[in-house]
């Protein structure tokens, strides 16, 4: 059986999906592409990608819509990098340095982090 790629970035790009679906036929197309660019595009670029959009989402969904810090549900949620190495390869095994975080508490967490580095 042939493998339609074109069919597969469809279906991961195509919002009226179930996030689950479209997470793992993302992860299926993840594996007979080439995704290295995602590492080397500006960081601002990478968040616009459908790449970022669909696994901040579905780290959103799989954390229940609940910010891990203080626990709000009703507020703008963001998905914070703990580290920027695995840039890209957040669906192979960089799932454990994404954490959900209501934009206030995101925005704490990169204020105490700018403070750490003086």
């Amino acid at each position: 059986m042939k493998i339609n790629l074109q069919e597969i970035e469809y279906f991961w790009k195509d919002k009226n999906n179930h996030i689950a679906d479209r997470f793992l036929s993302l992860k299926y197309y993840y594996e007979y592409t080439d995704m290295s660019f995602l590492k080397t595009i500006p960081y601002k670029e990478f968040l616009l990608s459908d790449y970022w959009d669909l696994i901040s989402s579905y780290v959103r969904w799989k954390n229940d819509y609940i910010c891990s810090d203080c626990g709000m549900t009703n507020k703008q949620l963001d998905v914070h990098h703990k580290t920027y190495d695995l840039r890209g390869c957040e669906i192979d095994d960089g799932f454990f340095t994404l954490k959900v975080l209501c934009h206030d508490c995101h925005l704490k967490k990169h204020k105490l982090q700018k403070d750490r580095k003086y």
